[in-house]
C-alpha cells in the first residue's frame, strides 16, 4: 500500500511484514508532490501519483511506483512523466491497460493517458471545456474506453450536479454530458471501481454504471447506518465493503460498518 499523508513523506507499507523499519520504505516522488495530487491505484502496475502544487505553482509532472524486490528487502521502482500542462487540480482513473489523466480547473481542461510500458510520455485525448470542477472523481470502464467525470466543486465552492461522460478511448475520445448527480454531496469517497460512498450529511453508496451503448448511470447499491463524509473505503476481495471513520454529523467518527452492495 502506498500512502501519501499531508505535510509527510510517503511511505510504502508491506502487509504482513512483521519489521517495521523494512516496510517503511519511502520512494523518492516528483518534485512538487504534495497533497493536491491524484493517488490511484494502477491495477497490475503500481500506484499512480499525479500532478501537485498549488495555483501559484502547479506541476505537470506525474510518478509511477511500481513494486518490486522481495518482502525482506522492497525496492520500489519510480517512472516520472511529464504531462502536457501543468495543472493543480487533477483527476485519474486506471485499467491495466491505460491510465487517464484529466486536468480539471478551467475552460482549457483536457484528457490524457499513459501506457503502463511507456519511458515518460503522455498521449494527449481531447480537449473538455468544462469549467472550474475542483476535487472530483474520475471512473473507468471495466475495458478502459469510458470515463466519467463526477462531482467536485465550483468556482462559487457549489458542488456541480452535471457529469461528463467521455466514450470512444483511447484512440477517439469524445466529451458529452453525462447524468445528472441528483444526490451531489461534498465529501463522498470514491473507490476506482466506481462506487461514491457517503457524503456531508449523506448514508448513500452509489455505482457508477456503464453501459456498452449507452450513457452511464448513477445506480444506489446500499445505504450506511450513519452518515460519514470522506471516509476511508475498502473494498475486501470476498464481496462486502468497509467503510471506516469519516466526519459524521456531530464531529469525527471511529467506528466501521460492513456493507453488503446490491
Amino acid at each position: 500500500v502506498l500512502v501519501a499523508p499531508e505535510g509527510a513523506l510517503p511511505f510504502v507499507y508491506r502487509l504482513y511484514a512483521q519489521d517495521l523499519d523494512e516496510v517503511r520504505v519511502r520512494p523518492a516522488l516528483h518534485a512538487g508532490a504534495s497533497s493536491a495530487d491524484a493517488l490511484v491505484e494502477w491495477p497490475g502496475v503500481g500506484a499512480l501519483v499525479v500532478g501537485g502544487g498549488d495555483d501559484a505553482a502547479p506541476s505537470a509532472s506525474a510518478s509511477v511506483i511500481v513494486p518490486g524486490g522481495t518482502a525482506t528487502a522492497p525496492v520500489e521502482t519510480v517512472r516520472g512523466f511529464t504531462l502536457a500542462a501543468a495543472r493543480s487540480e487533477r483527476a485519474a482513473a486506471a485499467v491495466a491497460s491505460v491510465a487517464y489523466v484529466l486536468s480539471s480547473d478551467g475552460a482549457t481542461a483536457s484528457l490524457e493517458s499513459l501506457a503502463p510500458d511507456a519511458a515518460a510520455s503522455t498521449v494527449r485525448l481531447a480537449s473538455i471545456a468544462d469549467g472550474v470542477r475542483r476535487a472530483p472523481h474520475l471512473f473507468v470502464s471495466a475495458d478502459g474506453g469510458q470515463l466519467l467525470l463526477v462531482g467536485g466543486l465550483d468556482g462559487l465552492g457549489a458542488v456541480r450536479t452535471d457529469t461528463v461522460w467521455i466514450r470512444g478511448c483511447p484512440l477517439a475520445c469524445e466529451a458529452l454530458a453525462g447524468p445528472t448527480w441528483t444526490t451531489a454531496r461534498e465529501g463522498a469517497s470514491a473507490t476506482p471501481d466506481g462506487l461514491l460512498v457517503g457524503g456531508d450529511g449523506s448514508a448513500r453508496l452509489e455505482r457508477v454504471v456503464f453501459a456498452a451503448s449507452a450513457p452511464p448511470s448513477l445506480a444506489s447499491v446500499a445505504t450506511l447506518s450513519s452518515p460519514r463524509a470522506d471516509a476511508a473505503v475498502v473494498r475486501l476481495p470476498t464481496g462486502p465493503t468497509l467503510v471506516l471513520a469519516g466526519e459524521g454529523t456531530a464531529g469525527p467518527r471511529g467506528d466501521l460498518e460492513l456493507c453488503f452492495l446490491r
